[in-house]
């Protein structure tokens, strides 16, 4: 009983040392995956005061209704939103159907999970001391 205790208390460290030397890895060498394209949204932000950036990916390239619908209505609360995709193969079809409701698109290589999506989202924006 003492043994497996102590077993488990060793993976758990030795799991906690792993993901401490990934975290420092990141740090050292960040994901970022390079951006395959971006444009600017026709959404009017002139009196934004939020922003979202809204991470998405579909595998077949297309943006859902229910998307649409989730910028929509964010468009709604006066959130300004920046749409980042690592569907590199996003129809154009979707690109229309989300423009009026983004100020910006990106759509980036599907690398470095959420995170990485967020962060190139931020970094498209600049200056965020107007939010």
């Amino acid at each position: 009983m003492m043994q497996a205790a102590l077993f488990d208390i060793a993976k758990l460290a030795i799991l906690k040392l792993l993901v401490l030397i990934d975290a420092i890895r990141r740090l050292v060498h960040p994901v970022k995956g390079d951006v395959v394209r971006s444009g600017q949204g026709d959404q009017n932000t002139d009196s934004c005061k939020t922003l979202c950036i809204l991470a998405h990916f579909d595998r077949d390239g297309v943006v859902d209704d229910y998307v649409v619908d989730y910028l929509q209505a964010l468009d709604e609360l006066g959130c300004e939103t920046v749409f980042v995709s690592t569907a590199e193969n996003l129809d154009d079809e979707s690109i229309r159907k989300i423009m009026p409701f983004c100020s910006k698109f990106i759509i980036k290589q599907n690398v470095g999970y959420d995170f990485a999506s967020w962060r190139t989202g931020l970094a498209a924006v600049g200056d965020l001391s107007g939010y």
